[in-house]
Parts: C-alpha cells; structure tokens; sequence
C-alpha cells in the first residue's frame, strides 16, 4: 500500500493511508527513472541472502523491489527494497540511463535505455552479480518508453506472443527477444544477445505524417497496447496491429496503466484527462467508456505523464503523475474526480512571460519560502505564479492561489496576518495570510523585477528590493512602501515611496534586513555586498559620521539588535562563508536565537550557532541529504508551542530547491541540544584553533630572533671578533672566575638569545599592539628595558664596554 516516486536525489516511499513518508537517501545526483515490482518473499530472501547475509526483521510476505537510476555519465543504478530500505546492488553503467524495467521470470534482469544522442544503447544486466549480458545500440531515434514481458514463456514458439521487450520509436515500435544459454533456470554463461523484430507502424493514408509511439502497456501474454502521438491507441498482437481506438486524447496518449483483477485500462495524455476503459473491450470495434476523471489538470496546463494501477492496501486506485510537478490519486470505481496527493511548484513559465524573465532566471531559484512568525505554517511563492500556505502536520497544502506572473519572493508580516509577494514584472501584491485575497497591488517603479520583500516589524511599512536599471546602469535598488494608505485601497500610497539614494551595489538584491526597531535595514547582494540604510532612505556608510557610529555600536558585532538575519554574508555568517562545498545561497535564525540554519548551492543544509564565527567546525557534506541543486530559501518553523500533553512540539526546518522544486521539512528533534552540541563543537574547534595559532606565533617569534641575531653578526663582524680575542687572553684567576661556566660558546649564545628577544620585543612594537597606549604596550616596553639592563650587566661582567659591543 505505498506510493514510491522521486524527488531529486531523495526516493520517497510513502503510505498514503497513514500519510507517512520513508526516505532512499543513497543516491548522489538526481534520479533520472526508476521502476518497482513485487518479488515473493523467498525470492527477496535469496537475493538478501546473496548480498546481506542474515535477512532484515519485519520482512513483509510481498515486497517492492525498486531500481533507480540517477542521472550522469557514468550512470549509477541502484537496487533495493521498499521495505527495509537495503540496498542490494549497486550497478556502474557507462551511459547516461533514461529508462529502466526490471525482466526476467524472477526478477532478477534489469533492462535499460540510455545515451546522451543517436545511436542510443539497450543494455541487460543481472543485477544481483553485476554482471551485464547483452548491450546493442539503436539508430531508431528517441526510446520514448521500454516495456518488458513479465508474461514472456522462454519455452513457447507462438508467433502470438508478446516478445521479452518493447520499446517505442519516433513511428514505430520495435520487439526484441533475449536469449542465453541456460540450464534448469541457471545462466551457464554470462555472454546474451538481444534480437531486433521491426513492426512499422502503417495506417492507410497516413503514410507521409506517422505518428510516434509514446508509451507501451502488456495486458496478457498476446495483447499490448501503444499509445500514439496523434491521440489513438493501437492494440497489437504479438507483433502485429489487430485494432485502433482512435481519439482517445485530444493531443498525444502519453501513459497507459492496466489493473487486472478489475480489467481496468486507464489512460492520460496532453490534454490531462484521465479515461477507464474496460479492458476485455479495449480490442472490440466499440471499447467500453467507464468513466471520465475529472479534477486532474488544473487551469488546463498539465498533462499527464504516468500512470501506476494500485497493488495491495491501493487496489482499486490508481496514482496520476503530472508535468506540473504532483501526483494525484483516483479511485477507479467509485470516485470521477482527482484528490492531490502531493504537490509542489513547477520549474517552467507562462508561455508569454518565458522571454522575459529569461535573463533573470537563469541564476535564480524556483521557489521562495518564508515562514509564519508564531504559528506552524509557512508559505512557498513560485515562478509557476502560485502562492501556497502550508501547515505543518497536515498532509496537504492550506491555501492556494495563482497569479499570472511569475513570482521571486515572499515574506510574511510581523503578526503574521499579512503575505508580500514580489514578482518578476516589478509588481507587488499584499495578500490576506487567511485566504490569501488581494489586500493592495502596485508597481514598484524603477524595480524591473522584485527580488526581495520585508515588512517593517510594526507592519506600518514594506522594503522592496530588486533589480535597478538607470542610465544603462544595473543596480540594485531598494525601495520602502508606507501601508497605511495601500491597505485603505489607494491607488497611490500617499508619497510613501523612500527610494535609497546613492546606493551603488552591484546585481540584485538577495535579503532584506529589519533592525528591531525599525529605524535600519541591512541590504545583501547577489555580488557579496552588504548596504546598511535608514529607514528615511539614508545609505550609511563610514562617512556618515555619528548615524554609523550609532549603527555599528548596536548593529553591528556581537550585539545584533536584528529583527530577523536571511542575510547570507556579514558578520554573523562568517563562519560559514569560508567553508568548502559551494557558496551559501540561503540563511536563517531560529526563533531562540541560538540557531542558524545556511543552505548551499550544493544542493546542502547545514546547522549552526549564532552567530557564527571562523571557530564553526566543517561537515563532510559528501553523505548529507541534499537538494538536487541550489538551496534557495531556508526558515525555521513551530517548535513554540505545545502539544495536547504539556510536551514542547519539536521545530522544523523548511527548505526549497532550485533543481528539483522540492520542498524538503526536516525535523529539529531538540534544538536546545543541538545548540548545547554545536556551542561545544564550536568551543573545542576554537581551543584548537588557538593552540594552532599559538603555535605558529612562537615559530614565528623563533624564526624572527634566528634572522635578527643573524643580522647583528653581519652588521658587527670585527666587535664580535675583538670580544673573542679579549676573552682569550684573560688569563687571570679574576677573569676566569667572572667568565661563563660554558666557556666562550656559552657567553657568546646568552648574548645571541638576548638579542634575538630583543628582536621579537622591537618587531612587536613596530607592528603596534591591538590598543596603542594601553597595557599591552607598557608591558613591551617593560619587558625591553629588562632585556636591556640585563645585557649591560653581562657585558660589564665580562670586562666590556657595552655602549662599544
């Protein structure tokens, strides 16, 4: 009874009863394809057996053995079970792998369609040894879909019969046989060969404009059906045409899925309909129409592009797989209409709009999130146009809404009641949270696409950041909206418009900052730059004289008077900015502030503590779950309030991705814990980093006192040879009982040492202490009168004159 299906490099496998979600996390670059089927419990215990040793406990009597192949060259394909999550092969192909069936009576051959061009390649391995036994290319075009024969009989000769495989060409389909030399069901050779049967697809009249074969579905062991570009299914037997359903789909008939025990043929296509034929009439003249699903495609725009028919707890129902990123759930029987099982926002644009924000999409995400400040909720905007409020805990998204442009930002007011939502047209919209109606709409002038929202925290007041273009000049630019007038219904917000003036950033803006009281904003930018204003549109900088004083003193540093931190730069990120694994792209901080959460464009998340600095300990992010590309927007969500038992209810991190328009939770188990950890994580990196420091500032205090005492013998050769002399020839008893008890070699290395700290001593005060006049300074100098006196009264021991030496 689970729905498994990929979300960039993540494998879900979810109980849509319980509505709970197991996770396949091994995969290390997005999953292109993947297939399922149900192995019996003493054929998944052979390949355990074979693989793991022991079995796993609480092994089912029937499980889903699924293969998953990620995209790439090399493309590395994975097979394991639906049930403990064990991996039992993992397989190395030389090409990039687009479509995979598992064959063979048990299950244990896996067919695949890959390559990056013409001529493609149609390989077969033995998964459990991984071991391929046949791989052929083909000039036949685009594969649109692979079908292998779960029905095939090795030991009958019937022309009737359906082949061992199909695939579907550009016009044709083409049949293939695998043959290997086997005794008793054991391969005796590891060597195959796969034999090509070509059956062109000809309707009368129709000679000129063949339409191409988009996918494949076996009812039985003679019957299949394709279909075709123009909208028909074909009916084959064997390898030959018997009937043709035509119209079946207003555009191409694009899946094809076959329930058997309710002799069910559902059909998609472009159009994003959804038919139940009756299968045992789907060969006649006149097939039988059971139903027509309604509620599949919304707005029209999405177009159905697989189907899978229920097994098990689901039989009865079948699972619809959209171009607009979701997954929907029907009930064959007894429902016609369509209820969402998953959803998410879609990579691609309007047709009109895709011109036009080409030149800004190409480095920016899909997706922006922000969560509301007090309740477990949080809303997602998308370049699709679609605004979502989403509820923790609830298998279903709250409230949606589509605009018509795309959308690049979001954020919620400070009493959570209000959404902002900035577009790529330069438009703004305030939006009621409750139901997301329209509250106000205006253009911001100037901006040619908004790029960043943020309510000021007492709501009176919104900033708005995004792309400036003055004088053939792009900026960015940032602009504060007055409220009060626009929540009223006025067109014009009453002179509230505060443009920033003399701002001089380069791109776009990425965050916008609130100081808690309002009064500043802090500013980051795509280039790495962060712009500090006022609320009246002054840019502070060093020349501003008291008014950045006052900023830096109580912004700036470890006092962080911060309504909210999403700037991915500055000083409570640095931490982080010089670590490996790609830019940070996205930050956060929690609610508590202690934590910080900073999402990469690896693809990565990462924990923290706030701020942070250059003592944060670095991750092997190598084995981390990640986005399928950049991480584009992070928040901290719930993790306030309490459950019906007294318990604190655990917080959640939500982030959203650019390569996979996914939107990933994850779980904060205790975030007090995890912030005591990381602060001792913190503590002991930062005593290794002084240690480490300590260290190379005494051998660089060495290194200095070696060159220094160096450069005293060049500067005083012939003085240093006359103190040789003069202490050769004290004779006397007197002179040799004020003489070194080493000798000559012992006096000349105690006057050496003590150059060399006076050495040390003078290159510290050239290079100035952290605070001139203060402490540190009068203990240099100290320090440097008492190396100097003891000198003299070494040198006068020995009979010299030191104002000579």
């Amino acid at each position: 009874g689970e729905l498994i299906y990929p979300v960039g490099r993540v494998v879900v496998v979810l109980d849509v009863d319980k509505q709970q979600q197991k996770f396949y996390t091994r995969h290390t670059a997005p999953v292109a394809c993947m297939t399922a089927c149900d192995v019996p419990q003493d054929v998944l215990l052979r390949f355990i057996s074979e693989t793991h040793g022991a079995p796993p406990e609480g092994l089912r009597a029937n499980e889903s053995l699924v293969a998953s192949a990620q995209a790439g060259k090399p493309s590395f394909v994975h097979v394991w079970d639906a049930g403990s999550m064990m991996r039992h092969a993992k397989l190395e192909v030389d090409i990039h792998i687009w479509r995979i069936a598992f064959a063979g009576d048990d299950r244990s051959l896996l067919a695949m369609v890959g390559g990056e061009k013409a001529p493609v390649s149609i390989a077969v391995w033995e998964w459990l040894n991984g071991t391929p036994l046949a791989e052929v290319a083909s000039d036949k075009g685009p594969i649109m879909d692979l079908c292998c024969n779960p029905f095939f009989d090795r030991q009958s000769l019937d022309a009737a019969q359906v082949p061992w495989a199909v695939t579907c060409h550009a016009g044709e389909v083409s049949f293939w046989t695998f043959s290997c030399n086997q005794s008793r069901g054991s391969y005796l050779s590891h060597t195959g060969t796969l034999l090509v049967q070509d059956a062109v697809l000809r309707h009368p009249g129709e000679e000129a404009t063949q339409p191409a074969a988009m996918c494949a579905e076996l009812l039985n062991s003679e019957l299949m059906l394709t279909g075709m570009s123009d909208g028909d299914i074909l009916v084959w037997k064997g390898s030959k045409t018997v009937s043709r359903v035509r119209r079946v789909h207003v555009g191409g008939v694009l899946a094809i899925a076959y329930a058997q025990l309710a002799d069910d043929v559902v059909t998609g296509g472009e159009d994003g309909a959804i038919k139940v034929w009756q299968g045992s009439t789907i060969a006649s003249a006149q097939p039988n129409l059971r139903r027509i699903i309604t509620g599949v495609s919304r707005h029209g725009e999405a177009a159905v592009r697989a189907i899978c028919a229920g097994r098990g707890n689901l039989r009865g129902r079948a699972a619809i797989g959209l171009s607009v990123n979701e997954i929907k759930e029907v009930v064959l029987k007894e429902s016609t209409v369509a209820r969402n099982v998953t959803h998410s926002h879609v990579l691609s644009v309007p047709q009109d709009g895709a011109e036009r924000i080409e030149g800004i999409h190409g480095q920016w995400g899909a997706m922006a999130v922000c969560a509301h400040p007090s309740e477990e909720k949080y809303v997602t905007a998308g370049l699709d146009g679609h605004v979502r409020v989403w509820e923790i805990g609830r298998e279903r998204k709250g409230i949606d809404r589509r605009l018509d442009v795309g959308l690049l930002c979001c954020c919620f007011s400070g009493d959570g009641l209000e959404v902002a939502v900035g577009s790529d047209n330069g438009r703004v919209w305030i939006l009621l949270a409750a139901n997301l109606s329209r509250i106000a709409e205006f253009h911001s002038s100037g901006l040619s696409a908004i790029t960043a929202v943020s309510f000021a925290p007492d709501g009176s007041a919104v900033a708005i950041g995004g792309l400036s273009s003055k004088r053939g000049l792009t900026r960015a630019g940032v602009k504060i909206e007055a409220l009060s007038q626009r929540r009223k219904g006025a067109h014009d917000g009453g002179g509230g418009w505060s443009e920033m003036k003399g701002l001089r950033c380069e791109g776009r803006v990425l965050r916008i900052d609130w100081s808690s009281d309002g009064a500043y904003l802090q500013v980051s930018t795509e280039a790495g730059e962060m712009a500090y204003l006022a609320r009246d549109g002054t840019v502070l900088d060093a020349g501003s004289g008291s008014a950045w004083e006052e900023l830096r003193g109580a912004m700036i540093g470890p006092a962080m008077g911060w309504e909210t931190w999403t700037a991915p730069v500055g000083w409570a990120v640095q931490g982080v900015l010089g670590q490996t694994g790609g830019e940070v792209s996205a930050v956060d901080r929690g609610f508590k502030h202690s934590m910080l959460v900073a999402g990469r464009r690896d693809g990565s998340v990462q924990l923290l503590p706030f701020p942070s600095d250059e003592a944060v300990p670095e991750l092997d992010r190598s084995k981390l779950v990640k986005h399928a590309g950049s991480v584009w927007g992070v928040c901290f969500v719930g993790g306030r309030g309490r459950d019906a038992k007294g318990l604190v209810k655990p917080g959640r991190i939500v982030s959203v991705g650019v390569g996979d328009a996914a939107v990933y939770q994850w779980l904060l188990v205790d975030e007090g814990k995890a912030a005591t950890d990381m602060q001792r994580l913190v503590r002991g990196n930062r005593a290794r980093k002084a240690a480490e420091k300590k260290r190379r500032d005494v051998e660089e205090q060495e290194r200095l006192a070696r060159e220094h005492a160096q450069a005293r013998r060049d500067e005083h050769p012939s003085a240093q040879a006359g103190a040789r002399d003069s202490h050769s020839r004290a004779e006397s008893p007197a002179g040799t009982a004020h003489r070194p008890a080493g000798g000559s070699g012992g006096m000349e290395q105690m006057l050496e040492t003590m150059e060399g700290q006076h050495g040390v001593l003078l290159a510290a005060l050239r290079r100035g202490p952290s605070e001139p006049g203060g402490e540190q300074e009068e203990r240099l100098r100290a320090e440097m009168r008492r190396l100097l006196e003891a000198q003299q009264r070494l040198l006068e021991s020995l009979g010299l004159n030191p104002n000579q030496s």
